[in-house]
């Protein structure tokens, strides 16, 4: 089976063989896939002066992706639209909101991300013209 890989927001995702060949990639190449690869990216951006805002944080439990970063930096804060992100034990401060209208005030952080979260931007579909599938 080919597995190859497409970067959006520095994470993978593996395709099925149908789609290697309509993307024309042979099913002997074998493209690494690195799980954390995101997260020490923004490791390395880190600093324990930094105000970071996480979108579309989540709650932080189960399968979904976190970041133990809190520790790192001077304030770890995350919104996402479901009021579970309150209680996500890894944000210093959670805001129930969504990514188009932030409840802060324009500087307020020196680093925002977001990691698996541009599918659900209605606004990406404007600019691109495709939807997030594509």
């Amino acid at each position: 089976m080919c597995r190859a890989v497409i970067t959006a927001s520095h994470q993978y995702l593996q395709i099925s063989l149908t789609a290697c060949k309509l993307l024309r990639i042979p099913p002997y190449v074998r493209i690494d896939y690195q799980p954390d690869y995101f997260f020490q990216l923004l490791l390395r951006h880190l600093s324990p002066s930094l105000r970071v805002l996480e979108i579309g944080a989540g709650s932080g439990q189960g399968h979904q992706n976190r970041f133990a970063i809190r520790d790192r930096v001077k304030d770890y804060v995350g919104i996402d639209p479901d009021s579970a992100v309150l209680f996500n034990p890894y944000l210093g401060e959670g805001y129930q909101g969504s990514a188009d209208s932030l409840p802060f005030a324009d500087q307020s952080f020196d680093l925002v991300f977001h990691n698996y979260v541009a599918e659900h931007f209605p606004t990406h579909w404007r600019v691109t013209g495709k939807s997030p599938a594509c």
